[in-house]
């Protein structure tokens, strides 16, 4: 599993463009263990922890991350993905943010500070939004 290390003000070049017949959407995808330091990472329409793969942790300590829609453990077959936002860290949704969408044993730590809003849009929060979806938490401390 590679570490990678987010620093500056960046917008992390992770993203796809898609065009469905409409404007294009940018989505965003963190694949592997991953810190942010500083800056923001800018998780476009759809941010995703752990798309393809199993045990990704993302810690938020300093920067940001802002995103339309998120979601940690956005498949089934990928599980145990985390985010952790801590310190001054921030985590910022317009839209949504699912913990456990279709993927099992995922969760959100929020400590020591850290922040994570969900603002304007849908205002929502789910745990768990389908069946394989279970065992996912979340713990604010």
């Amino acid at each position: 599993m590679r570490n990678k290390e987010i620093v500056g003000s960046v917008y992390a070049t992770l993203a796809a463009v898609f065009m469905l017949g409409m404007p294009a959407v940018r989505a965003a995808d963190i694949s592997y263990t991953t810190n942010i330091t500083s800056g923001v990472f800018d998780g476009g329409s759809l941010f995703t922890v752990g798309n393809t793969t199993n045990g990704i942790t993302v810690t938020v300590s300093g920067g940001a991350i802002t995103a339309a829609s998120a979601r940690i453990g956005p498949n089934a077959a990928n599980v145990s993905n985390t985010v952790v936002v801590t310190g001054s860290g921030a985590w910022t949704n317009t839209n949504t943010l699912v913990i456990g969408y279709s993927g099992a044993f995922s969760g959100l730590l929020v400590s020591n500070g850290g922040t994570v809003n969900v603002t304007g849009g849908g205002n929502s929060g789910v745990l768990g939004n389908f069946a394989s979806s279970s065992n996912n938490w979340a713990l604010i401390t």
